[in-house]
Order: C-alpha cells, then structure tokens, then sequence
C-alpha cells in the first residue's frame, strides 16, 4: 500500500513540474496577462478541473513560477555572504555581477512590466524577497572590500549599502529599463562602470579590469 501511495506521490510531482515549466514557457513568451488558466489545461492537454487539483488559480501558479526566479536571489545572497581570501575577492565580485546580468537577461523586460501592472501583490512580493536576502550580507561584503584594499576607506558603509541595493533594485525595475536604449546587461555594465568605480580604490579599479577582461575572454 505504501509503494502505491509514493508511486502516486511521484506521479503527482512529475505533473506538478510539467505543468510548471509549461507555465513558465507561455507566461515568458506571452506574458502573464495574456495566458489563461485555460490556454495552460490545453497546452498540457488537460482539463482545467485536473489543472485547479495541483494549482488553486492562477496567481498561485504565477506565484510558483516566480519562486524559481526568487531562488536566484537566494544564491546571489549565498555568493555575497561567501568568504574568500582578500586576493579573490575581486573575482567574487565579477562573478557576483555576472550572476546578476544572467538573471536579468532571464526574464523578459515586458513580461516584468507585465507582472507588475497585473500581479502587484506577486510583484511586490518578489521586490521585497529581493531586497531583504541580498540585503542581509551587504554590511559584511563592504568591510571585505575594504580589508581587502578594493573599496575606498573613507567612504560610509551605510551609504555604500544603500547605493548598492538602488543599483540592484534599478536593474529589476521594468520602467527604468524600458525607458532606456539599452539591454540590460548593457545597463548593468555600465552601472559598474559609472557607479561602483567610484567606490574603488586605484587598486581595486585595475583588479577588477583585469578580472573583467579575463572573464569576457571566457566567455
């Protein structure tokens, strides 16, 4: 009776992902507005009343969907609050800024704007998850930078915090970017050229060219 009862427990989570990642390829490509519970049940070939038995409604898929995106934030946190040798920390920075383009290039700047106008509860909700996980190790990474000769001394830490949370809530902001010309990894590059240069030392600016260029040539 209990193999059953885990075979069925598989069953249902092998669905649940489908379903899931059919959600996200329709809400990606189409938005979040214009996909209807109904299109989703038929995309799958299913009937909707199977589809409401794994997902409540639609703000609950959205919702579910969005975690993905959420957990992103979660090892973007993981890589601010990880400790390194004072001689890698620049590196950690690249790939930390890297993380933060690929993230951005995965979610569509109209389907953000989307979700915002038609999910602000959901939107709202994804801003505030943001903020607090990357926020949470930015005291800490300051001080790193500065130990390790890359930020400048006498610059507040409190404001170098606060500076850093904008340029990532900036990056996340749909309006912001679609009044701009550019992509936003564009964007983000030249946020860390205009912005967090200011913050460096002589030191830190040559360092973090040098890992730039290093990184652009694996690409």
């Amino acid at each position: 009776m209990e193999i059953i009862e885990v075979k069925a427990a598989e069953k249902d989570e092998i669905m649940r992902q489908k379903i899931i990642e059919t959600a996200k390829e329709e809400f990606m490509q189409y938005g979040f507005h214009r996909i209807s519970m109904d299109d989703i049940a038929e995309k799958l070939s299913m009937s909707k009343k199977t589809l409401y038995r794994y997902f409540t409604g639609k703000d609950d898929l959205i919702r579910t969907v969005m975690m993905g995106h959420m957990r992103c934030f979660d090892e973007i946190s993981a890589m601010i609050s990880e400790k390194r040798a004072e001689s890698e920390f620049i590196n950690k920075m690249v790939e930390i800024s890297s993380k933060i383009a690929e993230l951005v290039s995965r979610m569509p700047i109209h389907v953000m704007r989307d979700l915002q106008r038609n999910s602000p509860d959901i939107y709202d909700e994804m801003q505030t998850h943001k903020k607090e996980n990357i926020a949470r190790g930015f005291g800490a990474f300051i001080k790193e930078g500065k130990q390790a000769g890359v930020f400048r001394e006498e610059l507040p830490e409190d404001i170098m915090i606060k500076i850093q949370l904008t340029i990532i809530e900036h990056m996340f902001n749909p309006e912001i970017l679609m009044s701009l010309p550019y992509t936003p990894i564009q964007y983000h590059q030249h946020i860390i050229t205009f912005v967090m240069q200011g913050m460096f030392t002589e030191k830190g600016r040559m360092q973090m060219k040098d890992a730039q260029q290093a990184h652009n040539n694996e690409i």
